[in-house]
């Protein structure tokens, strides 16, 4: 009985429960400002890199990446969920994933990974995934291997291909930016606007403006149009047509096409004959086409009204920053990023001078 500690129950729960909130938050749910990655998708590029799945080599069987994700890195739960965001080029303004074979579209999903290959893109192997040799380590699982902390990435990857993530009292919705763009704010501090692999168009509009100084606002994207004209044939009258591509992230033609035919039910829309998906391989489409004699500008201004071929991406910066949750603007993204870059690329000399002095 004498080493028995008495202790506030209330007091025991509240730590238990903060500590087991910052676990998931800066172990699965939250990507990491340093590198842009989550622990999950840092796992999958590590082992695809031990694997030796360059860009200009071979396609493995995703389960044979999912397998050596699991058995030696993350053990809890299947890996191809998270491949596959990283593959995906609807989601990806540069994919870390040469996917082949079915890899889903922004309205299916993915076969399953039995049925997919994959490697290492380009773009993966050449700016997150080089200077290996001093990488910062930590024991994996079960102590048997050495796992990166971070990668050595080469560009502020968390702005480029966006992030979501869900954990205990926190959430986070990053939108992607153009590479483009992220070099010249790196290099000249210059302002940084959103731009999604979709190729949505931005509304300019308070929610932007406070987006860009806050890193958290409601960013409004609207699909791009195009009129056509349907000729007349015999007794049959000219019709306009709407064509939409480049829709609005996380949106879809099957989606939107219902949100049309419930909009013309309840009397929302009207002078509509015809809504076809025409999405193929090159992208998303929908075309609308009215009744002769329409007025097609008031019909274009009602879809984007009641449906989302107009809508608002709430967008929330919150990153992990020395082990901390913390809510940043695009601007204090960059500049802690290029306070980190310079420490590792002040490491890799150190490690080279070394290296050569000892030869």
């Amino acid at each position: 009985m004498e080493n028995l500690l008495s202790t506030d129950l209330a007091r025991q729960v509240q730590d238990d429960y903060l500590e087991y909130s910052l676990s998931v938050l800066v172990g699965r749910a939250i990507p990491s400002l340093t590198d842009g990655c989550k622990p999950i998708h840092r796992r999958i590029l590590t082992a695809m890199k031990w694997l030796g799945l360059r860009p200009d080599g071979r396609y493995m069987k995703s389960a044979r990446v999912e397998g050596e994700v699991m058995g030696k890195l993350s053990p809890h739960g299947s890996a191809y969920g998270s491949m596959v965001t990283l593959g995906a080029p609807w989601n990806n303004n540069l994919p870390l994933i040469d996917a082949q074979g079915n890899w889903g579209s922004s309205v299916d999903n993915a076969a399953s990974s039995r049925y997919t290959e994959a490697k290492l893109s380009a773009f993966a192997w050449e700016a997150l995934l080089d200077d290996s040799d001093i990488w910062k380590t930590m024991d994996n699982y079960d102590g048997s291997l050495q796992e990166p902390v971070e990668l050595n990435v080469k560009i502020p990857l968390l702005l480029l291909n966006g992030h979501e993530g869900i954990g205990v009292g926190f959430a986070t919705k990053i939108p992607s930016h153009n590479l483009a763009d992220i070099c010249d704010s790196v290099l000249n501090n210059t302002p940084l606007n959103p731009d999604f692999a979709t190729g949505c168009d931005i509304v300019s509009d308070t929610g932007l403006a406070q987006y860009r100084l806050t890193g958290s606002g409601p960013i409004r994207c609207r699909a791009k149009v195009s009129t056509g004209l349907i000729e007349k044939t015999g007794r049959a009258k000219e019709r306009n047509t709407l064509t939409f591509t480049n829709l609005p992230p996380q949106t879809n033609p099957e989606k939107i096409g219902q949100q049309i035919k419930d909009a013309l039910d309840n009397g929302q829309l009207a002078n509509i004959t015809e809504v076809t998906d025409e999405s193929d391989r090159t992208g998303d489409r929908i075309t609308v086409v009215t009744k002769p004699g329409a007025d097609i500008a008031l019909i274009q201004q009602q879809l984007y009204q009641y449906t989302d071929l107009d809508t608002k991406y709430s967008a929330k910066m919150l990153v992990i920053d020395n082990l901390k949750p913390c809510e940043l603007s695009t601007a204090e993204v960059i500049s802690r990023w290029k306070t980190w870059r310079l420490a590792v690329l002040e490491r890799k000399f150190i490690t080279e001078k070394d290296s050569k002095e000892f030869r």
